[in-house]
């Protein structure tokens, strides 16, 4: 299996260090690509591949959630970046939606992965916790549906309110997956997830975005319209829902990886109209969160300046 992990920004780079802690495929570092506009999220050491932005001079190294800082920049690297540390057979691409470096980074890279015809995994945490953070989360959304348009555009999308239960979310998908292409998983191949991923090449549905959901056992009702289903279980079965999906693929779970009788089967779901409902969900919130700023703007703006300083400003 070859494997490689796309960790930009603050939030890949932190989720990249814990995995390197706690999953083979990434210990050390190994397997892993750094790409950040500042150093400041990196321990010494700690990853073999990095990439940091070059700063410009008399500039400050970052991005300070501003997007659009270092866009043509990171857009021009992108490329060589690539060319130095090239996609493998499966990748995964991780960042927030909120920053400034990582949002931008991440498009990019997966765009240039999606486009090779390479199955690239994405993961995008949102992020809500300032007007600018819900901004940059919405426009990051934009960009990958605009960058990628009449192609299937799956992702993993953690909800960041709480940032310990979102940290542990986005290591339990990496770990997901990891599991779901290891080369030793019997019965699923590398064109079942493709066609899993690529479902327009296989149904009758339209490309998009989507949400791809990790399940345990059953799948939730509340996932609704659900286009394509991959399983793997401690057999080899059938997999059977209270559904129809367009599109199926099931498996044995590697022997090496798991090796309970009883462990539970593991549903990997893709569903437009979740993403749909949480596009909108995020647009309802940031335009509300937009007027609430406006009103209070308004009222804080009243400060009348009808002092008197010296010619150099300063008042004494």
């Amino acid at each position: 299996m070859a494997i490689k992990l796309y960790a930009c920004g603050g939030t890949g780079t932190a989720a990249a260090s814990r995995v390197a802690k706690s999953m083979n495929t990434f210990t050390g570092g190994k397997n892993v690509l750094v790409a950040d506009t500042s150093d400041s999220n990196i321990n010494h050491g700690e990853f073999p591949d990095v990439f940091i932005l070059p700063k410009l001079p008399n500039d400050y190294d970052g991005s300070g959630k501003l997007r659009s800082k270092n866009a043509e920049a990171i857009k021009k690297y992108v490329p060589k970046v690539l060319d130095q540390y090239p996609p493998e057979e499966y990748n995964i691409v991780i960042s927030s939606g909120g920053g400034g470096s990582g949002s931008v980074f991440a498009p990019y890279i997966a765009q240039s992965i999606i486009d090779s015809g390479k199955i690239c995994f994405i993961i995008i945490t949102n992020n809500v916790g300032s007007l600018k953070a819900m901004d940059n989360t919405f426009n990051t959304h934009k960009s990958y549906i605009s960058m990628n348009k009449g192609k299937c555009v799956p992702m993993f999308v953690v909800d960041n309110t709480d940032i310990k239960k979102a940290d542990a979310n986005v290591d339990y998908i990496i770990s997901a997956i990891d599991t779901l292409v290891s080369t030793n998983n019997y019965g699923l191949d590398g064109s079942d997830i493709l066609n899993f991923l690529r479902w327009d090449k296989v149904t009758e549905q339209s490309a998009g975005p989507a949400i791809i959901t990790v399940v345990k056992d059953n799948i939730p009702a509340e996932i609704k319209d659900i286009i394509s289903v991959l399983t793997l279980s401690t057999e080899m079965k059938e997999p059977c829902f209270s559904f129809v999906p367009e599109y199926t693929a099931a498996g044995v779970y590697d022997k090496d990886i798991i090796n309970q009788d009883n462990f539970p089967d593991t549903h990997f779901v893709i569903s437009k109209s979740a993403y749909a409902e949480m596009f909108n969900a995020l647009q309802s919130g940031l335009e509300k969160e937009k007027k609430r700023v406006q009103n209070n703007r308004s009222a804080s703006d009243s400060v009348e300046l009808n002092f008197t300083a010296d010619d150099d400003d300063i008042v004494l």
